[in-house]
């Protein structure tokens, strides 16, 4: 059994990443959620949604993160949920949120 770890590993130790859901395939499994990103400039924190793909040794295969606004410390963007399709793809559905920095 896999239990899943609210804090996930990180490729930048300034940001924090947390799993949300998860989803096991055949040769693996999926892991989603987001990404923060704090910003010592801004007192925004950008979420970029994120979804990685570890093998059963817990060996990381790919992550990747998808964000909806054009300025990186003004969105907020999460995947929640993760289910797979017949032809062994994934979807995933999440939010987002886009903000107005003024200044």
């Amino acid at each position: 059994n896999i239990s899943l770890v609210t804090m996930v590993d990180s490729d930048n130790p300034s940001y924090s990443n947390y799993g949300t859901n998860f989803k096991m395939l055949d040769d693996g499994y999926i892991i989603i959620g987001r990404e923060d990103v704090k910003y010592s400039s801004s007192l925004v924190e950008d979420f970029n949604a994120s979804i990685s793909k570890y093998s059963f040794d817990g060996v990381k295969l790919w992550k990747k993160f998808y964000s909806s606004g054009d300025d990186p410390r003004a969105d907020r963007d999460e995947a929640q949920f993760v289910d797979t399709t017949n032809d062994d793809g994934v979807v995933v559905f999440g939010y987002s949120r886009l903000f107005t920095i003024n200044g």
